[in-house]
């Protein structure tokens, strides 16, 4: 971060101005080192006086107005407005705290397994972020995802896990035994929105030596409502290197189901909430069976996430559902304790 001090600026609609023109000439990429590289500016305005008149009000208000851009969209500007002191802004500390996370090697990438439904072999994993904080101790995702999405450290934090993760496929899964084992990484919105995004998840892969096909993303039905089009375009050219495109939380957000036959999909995740009401095997449970006949209609694989009891999957054994997910497998772990649980 930094700060632009503009003395001679007396107008909002100047300032207002210079900052659009910020905006516009860093769209274009900049070249380092022959990679192409995508800056995005959240630019927050305070004037004086009418927004302070001591330099800490003037910088706290400006940076109030900047956390709003972040927590809206990370790109474009915003004026100082009272009304931002009662929103809850992303705590700086916490944004500090996480840089030197990444810095640090605090991350680690757990795997959590996948198995075939019938046989109860390992049919892929799903690789779940932790945070080794060397005061808090272990924090899990919901305690800081929603800081890094709201401060837009999500691109980075997200861009860090799936190097991590094709490491490991490079490093511990190269084996015959798991040669075919593919591994899921959820993406976000602010990622697969970020106009460069499928070139670095390809330049990732290249970097580590993976195949296409032993990687799949892992996108919400919320995040298509932000800019649908752009989505479809970055998705379409990962699937066409091989890579696998899953649904996750499926049948919980977006209410229209045209998407399904739009976007290159893959694997469909039923989301764990309707596992959960699976207490008996006298019931049909109908939405979930008509779930994964309408997955298989359409071609695409089908993964129940959530599934913690025997109950759930003697179910969805007689559903025919391909694979499963959840504790009743097993937690979240290291990639060596996976490939050694499931080594052949």
């Amino acid at each position: 971060e930094f700060t632009l001090l503009l003395p001679q600026v007396e107008q909002v609609a100047d300032a207002e101005r210079i900052a659009r023109k910020i905006i516009e000439r860093f769209r274009e990429p900049l070249d380092i080192e022959g990679h192409e590289l995508f800056a995005s500016f959240s630019i927050g305005i305070a004037m004086y006086p009418e927004h302070g008149t001591t330099e800490e009000e003037l910088v706290r208000h400006a940076d109030l107005a900047m956390y709003h851009v972040k927590k809206r969209s990370r790109r474009g500007h915003a004026v100082y407005e009272p009304s931002m002191d009662a929103v809850p802004a992303v705590h700086p500390a916490l944004e500090s705290e996480l840089r030197k996370a990444l810095a640090g090697r605090q991350l680690e990438v757990m795997l959590q397994p996948q198995q075939y439904t019938a046989t109860g072999e390992l049919a892929g994993a799903e690789a779940l972020l932790r945070w080794h904080h060397p005061e808090k101790g272990l924090v899990m995702p919901g305690d800081f995802i929603p800081f890094a999405e709201e401060s837009g450290l999500i691109v980075e934090l997200g861009d860090w896990v799936l190097r991590e993760t094709c490491r490991l496929i490079g490093e511990r899964f190269r084996d015959p035994a798991h040669r075919d084992l593919v591994i899921s990484v959820n993406v976000s919105a602010r990622q697969v929105l970020q106009p460069d995004f499928a070139n670095r998840v390809l330049e990732i892969l290249d970097e580590f030596q993976v195949p296409g096909r032993r990687l799949e993303l892992e996108i919400t039905e919320n995040m298509l409502m932000q800019d649908l089009e752009m989505a479809t375009r970055q998705l379409q050219a990962l699937s066409r290197a091989g890579i696998r495109i899953a649904m996750d939380d499926f049948g919980t957000g977006y209410s229209s189901l045209s998407y399904l036959q739009t976007l290159p999909l893959d694997t469909l995740k039923i989301d764990r909430s309707f596992i959960a009401d699976i207490r008996s095997l006298r019931e049909r449970h109908s939405i979930v069976m008509g779930m994964i006949a309408m997955a298989k209609e359409l071609g695409l694989d089908v993964v129940a996430e959530g599934v913690e009891t025997e109950v759930q999957l003697e179910f969805l054994k007689r559903a025919a559902c391909p694979r499963i997910q959840g504790f009743l497998l097993g937690r979240a772990m290291p990639a060596a304790q996976l490939a050694a649980s499931y080594a052949h």
